[in-house]
């Protein structure tokens, strides 16, 4: 397997008012790049424990995390690649944190560290693609620094009706976002595998351009990375990179483990009550109905009353099944609410649950499900 996200695509501000943690939370995360983890850990809970069946997605986020304990600000934020320094010598002082098997791991890929790692995954290579091959034919970079600098959602759209609507754009979005080449070359094979709709290329036009016009730009660290392939640091940026985070992470980071395995892995050897707060990422995304269902069932039997969970959906819509009625319930209007704010504006919902009060129905409920997938 090979790192398919280096950043985590999610927004972090969405996530951290979905779960409201406190300190006596102990949370389960989806790893992927580790940006939400890391932000989850500024809300002070007990513990984060960070998943991933992809252990290549567990060394990228150690390697982030040794960066974090070793160097000091701009030396992090170069090191990972949001600014310019000499990578290669800097990891000379990371490296003696990491494990064995991630030393090892990253020894044998000094490009990507030299490129910056936040740049290393499949996904994001694919964006650069965009930027460099496809971007150029449809706005220049004067266009491109105008639009991210925008003041009001007005001038985005008044910048986006003069420089990005025209046919080219439409094609060529259609053509790089279409189901294929997004799903071999953007993300992984199975991204796509529980997703009826053969054409989401025009699903992802339509949400794109709602983005693109209707949330403020100036401060969507997601949209600058997209368009431009980097973040500005004084301006907008995940919240692990932003200079008044780092000592708080630094002084927090002990609080994290990471564990290689599926999310469904982890539960089965996990006690009643062991966690409070879950984010699930996009993980329902890949699962089908009996898989849904296995995973619930692990969920609610290692959370205790009242546990949140936060997670999106891409092309499909996960309500709660029938099962399970009695045992979460969906908070659907906050979920509403805060996806009006979502910079992550690609995605087809957000969804918040939370877990009833266990009754004697559930010791009835007996599932079986083959579940193997952890999700990056």
């Amino acid at each position: 397997m090979a790192v398919n996200y280096a950043q985590c695509w999610e927004d972090t501000a969405v996530l951290r008012r979905a779960l409201r943690i406190g300190q006596d939370d102990d949370i389960l995360s989806v790893a992927s790049g580790g940006d939400n983890t890391f932000a989850l850990l500024l809300d002070d809970p007990r513990s984060v424990t960070a998943v991933d069946c992809n252990l290549e997605q567990i060394h990228l986020v150690e390697l982030k995390m040794a960066a974090i304990r070793t160097l000091d600000y701009d030396d992090f934020t170069g090191f990972l690649g949001a600014s310019l320094c000499d990578r290669r010598s800097i990891y000379k002082s990371v490296r003696s944190r990491l494990s064995p098997q991630a030393r090892e791991y990253w020894d044998r890929r000094l490009d990507q560290i030299n490129r910056g790692v936040i740049h290393c995954g499949k996904f994001e290579r694919y964006l650069s693609t965009f930027r460099r091959y496809i971007l150029p034919l449809i706005i220049n970079r004067r266009g491109i620094d105008e639009f991210v600098r925008a003041e009001s959602t007005e001038r985005q759209k008044e910048i986006f009706m003069r420089r990005f609507d025209s046919w080219r754009w439409r094609l060529l979005f259609r053509l790089m976002f279409s189901r294929r080449l997004l799903g071999w070359f953007g993300r992984c094979p199975e991204a796509f595998s529980q997703v009826g709709r053969r054409n989401i290329a025009d699903e992802l036009l339509k949400r794109t351009e709602h983005g693109l016009t209707e949330v403020p730009a100036v401060d969507n660290y997601i949209v600058r990375y997209a368009l431009t392939g980097n973040y500005d640091l004084n301006i907008c940026a995940p919240e692990y990179l932003l200079p008044a985070n780092f000592h708080i992470l630094r002084e927090r980071l002990d609080r994290l483990t990471l564990v290689h395995g599926s999310l469904q892995s982890v539960l089965e050897q996990k006690p009643a009550d062991s966690y409070s707060a879950f984010n699930l990422s996009d993980v329902f995304e890949y699962l089908n109905a009996p898989q849904v269902e296995g995973m619930l069932q692990s969920i609610h039997r290692c959370a205790g009353f009242g546990s949140r969970l936060a997670f999106w959906t891409m092309f499909r819509q996960q309500s709660i099944p029938g099962p399970f009625n009695h045992r979460f319930t969906s908070d659907t209007v906050r979920a509403h609410e805060l996806s009006k704010d979502d910079r992550g504006f690609f995605y087809g919902s957000f969804n918040i649950w939370q877990m009833a009060r266990r009754d004697s129905r559930d010791s009835s409920v007996n599932i079986q499900a083959n579940v193997s997938t952890g999700v990056s």
